[in-house]
């Protein structure tokens, strides 16, 4: 039994994590690959990572990213991935050069697919498997469909946690230890919503409460005895997750979000069924479940091995425990993701709170995969137990036509075209795999194979069809189109090294695109644009892409070809050509106002901004009442600021009373204090933070210390606190008999 024990805790997670790291050899055994490429994982992702990992360094758990848009909320983003414990492993490995690690991101990758593979195996094992089958159905997990070929990870993050929320679960409804389980089912759950974006965890909510209420249902009268469990489950679902919830709730009213609409969208607005349409999968796309390259979406593809075993799994085992379960969440999934070519993603959309906010129905392909992933596993032990089935012999034949057929049509398309290949030559690969799937099962009827050499064939044969898909896409660095955005990002080191020499703070943009939005993020600059999915309100209200709003914001730099405004200074020419021009006349970051006036509304505060753009500098604009201030001579005022991650310190020299503003966002949680003692802040023209200030000489601090993050990080450790004494020290609770299992277990 202690052999057993260390196998399955030890032994089995470390084979897992060598067959990931194998399968994943261009990122573990090389230095030419990235997995972090394209506009969205370099522009967004990683500059989001990297404002995190400094602050980390510098000893702040990071909760404000002040380099894009003036400022805005980390964890109230959600996609920043904040709150995710495995991002803190991320941020904490040492930098190279301040710069987060290449070498830490390509084994996070590895390490998020390790997750996968162990949560799916342990779900496999739970379900009755054997290891050599529990080892197949994690590999399709990790390898194959969304898992395995989406890239984005905080995506990819609230997916793989899928496994261990169905196995606690599955084992409250059959009544092992179930209050135990279910509160080890929430938990799960909620550690899936901490990944940061609301897309995956928001699907395997919808079916994880799709079986709570399946069974309570089946269970007629006796769906009281789910009751307890339920509850329990739901609660520590809310507890665990709110580190990133309830920051995310917050920032979701205050907040607009583009997501491919023709305007960016708040959130009492519906996100409309095109933008659904536009990203679910393809009708055409079903072909991906087994020929790669077809989907144009989120990619169902498992290849033609791992779908036979599902097909042999649904044709000899229906009748075995949980069979028809994931069946159906397979199927129920792929119908989701058709998006407008069906019906029930539709009645989803116009029915269920929230899921009009995920706009990429194919995202629900990870429960497609793994449900393909736990049949699998279990048709591969159905082979091993009667491997002479007639069942096994017909997979052989269907197996050998579809790969002859198959090779057929490519060579015939082949020859017709003059020996050019004209389609996706990874598609012979399939037929190759038909042809040696069916050699196999047909041996392994014949006895030509014993049970367990069959089955580590199998697993094989599996891993090799998938690798001809999954991480086929990694960037080749020395591909010049691929590798175009981090080449990019990483471009014009001597601007980045001028820049950093200049007394600040301030903030920078480019003009025409010179360098990407990102550019001042990864480079530790502060700008008044992101490449970001959303953005506070009363930032994007504002005439932000006008001149007249990057004067006020107190951008000083702008990298361009050309000078664009009156009074810029050309300070500093890079190798590249491009030119950093100062502007003398831009606001400094910090400054005093002795005078504040209410305006009617955000378009009279917009044209003062624009049209009288002078007029700010010794007058604040409020759209509530204005602060009471003293009007008096200035000469000799004085105000300086430190910026910190999470803080902003100043000192002021007044005086008679007046206004400090910083021209940083105004956004709920942020805090003042002059000298010690608590001070209001105020919103002034329209999106920046002022402090009302008495005459003297003062030291102002505002720090962000947000309710939402306080409260959900209380309640998170409550809920992590709790599933962990669940684990330790299982509840006791008896189930009555005539239950859905009908046993009497505690």
């Amino acid at each position: 039994m202690a052999k057993a024990n260390l196998t399955e805790r030890v032994a089995m997670p470390a084979a897992l994590a060598a067959i990931v790291a194998g399968f994943y050899w261009k990122l573990t055994l090389t230095r030419q690959f990235d997995w972090v490429s394209g506009p969205d994982l370099v522009n967004q992702v990683l500059p989001w990572f990297q404002v995190q990992a400094v602050a980390w360094h510098a000893h702040h758990f990071p909760l404000w990213d002040v380099s894009s848009w003036g400022g805005q909320p980390l964890l109230g983003q959600a996609q920043p991935g904040g709150a995710y414990p495995l991002n803190w492993l991320l941020f904490l490995m040492p930098l190279s050069h301040g710069k987060i690690s290449f070498y830490a991101l390509q084994w996070y990758f590895v390490a998020i697919h390790w997750m996968a593979a162990l949560f799916c195996y342990w779900l496999c094992r739970d379900l009755g498997q054997s290891r050599i089958a529990a080892v197949l159905g994690g590999c399709v997990f990790s390898f194959s469909a969304y898992v395995g070929t989406a890239s984005w990870p905080q995506m990819i993050n609230g997916a793989v946690w899928a496994p261990l929320v169905f196995l606690f679960e599955l084992r409250a409804l059959e009544g092992r230890a179930p209050l135990r389980n279910a509160i080890l089912s929430g938990a799960s759950l909620g550690a899936a919503w901490l990944s940061g974006h609301h897309q995956a965890p928001l699907f395997l909510t919808l079916a994880w409460g799709g079986v709570w209420l399946f069974h309570m249902v089946r269970a007629g009268r006796g769906w009281t005895v789910l009751a307890a469990p339920g509850a329990l489950s739901l609660l520590f679902l809310f507890l665990t997750g709110a580190l990133q919830t309830l920051p995310a709730y917050e920032y979701g009213h205050l907040a607009a979000r583009w997501v491919g609409a023709e305007t960016v969208l708040t959130w009492n607005q519906t996100v409309p069924y095109a933008v659904h349409a536009q990203y679910a999968l393809k009708p055409s796309g079903l072909f991906s479940i087994v020929f790669p390259a077809f989907s144009r979406t989120s990619d169902p593809y498992v290849g033609v091995a791992a779908l036979t075993l599902v097909l042999l799994a649904v044709a000899l085992l229906w009748r075995k425990r949980w069979t028809p379960l994931f069946a159906t969440l397979g199927l129920a999934s792929l119908l989701f993701a058709l998006g407008p070519n069906s019906v029930f993603h539709g009645l989803a959309y116009g029915l269920v709170p929230m899921v009009e906010k995920a706009r990429v129905p194919s995202a629900a392909v990870f429960l497609f995969g793994l449900a393909v992933a736990v049949l699998a596993g279990s048709a591969l032990d159905g082979l091993r137990g009667s491997p002479d089935s007639s069942w096994t012999r017909r997979a052989a034949h269907a197996s050998w036509v579809f790969g002859v057929v198959g090779a057929a049509i490519l060579f015939g398309v082949y020859a017709a075209n003059g020996l050019r290949v004209t389609f996706e030559d990874r598609v012979v690969v399939t037929c190759f795999a038909a042809l040696l799937l069916g050699g196999l099962l047909y041996g392994w009827s014949r006895g030509g194979v014993t049970p367990t050499q069959g089955a580590v064939l199998a697993v094989l044969l599996v891993i090799f069809e998938l690798g001809n898909n999954s991480g086929y896409m990694l960037t080749d660095r020395g591909n010049k189109t691929n590798a175009q955005w981090m080449n990019r990002l990483e471009a014009n080191a001597d601007i980045a090294r001028f820049l950093s020499s200049r007394p600040g703070p301030f903030r920078i943009v480019s003009s025409d695109d010179a360098v990407p939005k990102a550019w001042a993020s990864w480079n530790g600059f502060s700008t008044v644009t992101g490449d970001t999915p959303s953005v506070t309100t009363n930032v994007i209200d504002r005439p932000f892409g006008e001149w007249q709003f990057t004067y006020l914001a107190g951008v000083h730099y702008r990298i361009g070809t050309k000078p664009e405004f009156a009074g810029e200074r050309d300070v500093f020419t890079a190798a590249s050509g491009l030119k950093v021009y100062e502007n003398p006349q831009a606001f400094p970051r910090a400054w005093v106002v002795h005078r504040a006036r209410q305006v009617s509304s955000g378009a009279a505060l917009n044209d003062t901004i624009l049209n009288h753009l002078s007029d700010l500098r010794a007058e604040a604009l409020t759209l509530g009442p204005a602060p009471a201030l003293a009007d008096c001579d200035a000469s000799g005022e004085q105000v300086s600021l430190v910026e910190l991650p999470n803080e902003a310190r100043l000192n002021a020299t007044l005086n008679c009373d007046a206004l400090v503003v910083v021209s940083d966002t105004f956004y709920p949680g942020w805090q003042a204090e002059i000298d010690g003692r608590a001070a209001p802040i105020l919103e002034v023209d329209g999106c920046f933070r002022g402090v009302p200030v008495p005459r003297g000489v003062h030291e102002i601090a505002m720090r962000y210390r947000p309710a939402s993050v306080e409260a959900g990080g209380l309640l998170a450790l409550a809920g992590a606190l709790g599933a962990a004494m669940a684990g330790i020290f299982p509840l006791t609770y008896v189930r009555k008999a005539g239950t859905i299992t009908g046993k009497n277990v505690s």
